[in-house]
């Protein structure tokens, strides 16, 4: 085949999947309000993106809605994934891949949205801890400049002080009721307020020590309960897999470069985030096997073959590293 047809056969392709791909995307409204969690997924991430962009000096507020985002995927999903299991049992019994393979996914999706929770509670309570830390610093700061305004002195000194507030002389004297206790900023007694290293934070843990490990988004455990929470909420909702093989090829190749792009922005070293990526990928598509075949009921020689870009297991295997992705970018 010459250079030439072999171009032409691409550009062919490219424009088939480019018809495939804005469809898609104009339907994607329709198939949030129908439950696709797919669609749902990317709506979310993409919202995040947009009020990162807007408030990215606020770290911890961007730490919280990222984590209150996590925690309604997971939310979402295991109501997704609820409700069929409730209707396998319904219509199959207690038949053993119900048992096994639904009783893993409920644990699964139970241990995710108590972690995810925790994580919020805990993101909540450090933005309100650094708004509170910034009020005060605010505070202080205005305070010492009205001092030193009214007596023509340097901000937090005091004339002739000498012992209980530390050795400070020559600036004036002190307003009556400038300090408390004699001492500045009311430290009774010379006593100065607790010290913290450089980017300390308080370390608010809610969970049991059984589940402590999970809080970090990186761990294998956590990458695990992510994509087993992910796939089985693609594969008990309505979702609508690529038309073609060729279609699915596509968007698995796009996902893969916006996955490298994520990686590049968000981790701070490049190679840990590749690592993560990979460990995350083999994981998960063994992980779409598993389910794909034993609760999806996708026949195996679709999955073995080209076919796969062509059905729900693509899907469940993109939005499962999409939240895992998420979860453990440093950004």
């Amino acid at each position: 085949m010459s250079d030439l047809e072999s171009f032409s056969n691409f550009s062919v392709n490219v424009t088939a999947m480019t018809e495939n791909v804005g469809p898609y995307i104009q339907e994607m409204p329709d198939k949030i309000v129908s439950g696709d969690l797919f669609a749902i997924l990317i709506a979310l991430i993409v919202l995040y993106c947009a009020v990162f962009l807007l408030v990215k000096s606020a770290k911890y507020l961007v730490a919280f809605i990222k984590k209150f985002i996590i925690f309604t995927i997971f939310v979402l999903a295991v109501y997704i994934f609820v409700k069929e299991f409730l209707f396998k049992v319904v219509t199959e019994g207690f038949t053993p891949d119900v048992l096994v393979v639904g009783g893993f996914g409920l644990i699964c999706g139970i241990i995710a949205v108590i972690v995810a929770l925790s994580k919020v509670i805990s993101a909540n309570r450090k933005r309100k801890e650094e708004r509170a830390k910034k009020e005060a610093e605010k505070a202080a700061a205005q305070s010492q400049a009205a001092y030193a305004s009214a007596t023509g002195s340097p901000a937090g000194y005091a004339g002739g002080v000498n012992g209980a507030c530390g050795e400070q002389s020559g600036y004036g004297q002190m307003p009556p009721n400038a300090y408390a206790n004699g001492c500045p900023n009311g430290y009774a007694n010379g006593a100065m307020p607790q010290q913290y290293p450089p980017n300390y934070s308080q370390n608010y843990n809610y969970l049991p020590p059984q589940l402590a490990m999970l809080a970090k988004d990186n761990s294998i455990g956590m990458v695990i309960i992510s994509l087993a929470v992910a796939e089985f909420g693609v594969f008990s909702s309505k979702t609508i897999a690529a038309s073609t093989v060729d279609t699915g090829i596509a968007f698995f190749i796009l996902f893969m470069i916006a996955a490298f792009i994520f990686i590049k922005l968000t981790y701070h070293n490049y190679r840990t985030g590749l690592w993560h990526f990979g460990v995350a990928f083999m994981i998960g598509l063994a992980m779409t096997f598993l389910l794909g075949y034993f609760w999806a009921g996708i026949p195996l020689d679709t999955l073995m073959s080209d076919k796969f870009f062509s059905s729900e297991a693509l899907v469940a295997l993109i939005t499962g590293l999409s939240l895992s992705l998420f979860m453990s970018g440093k950004g």
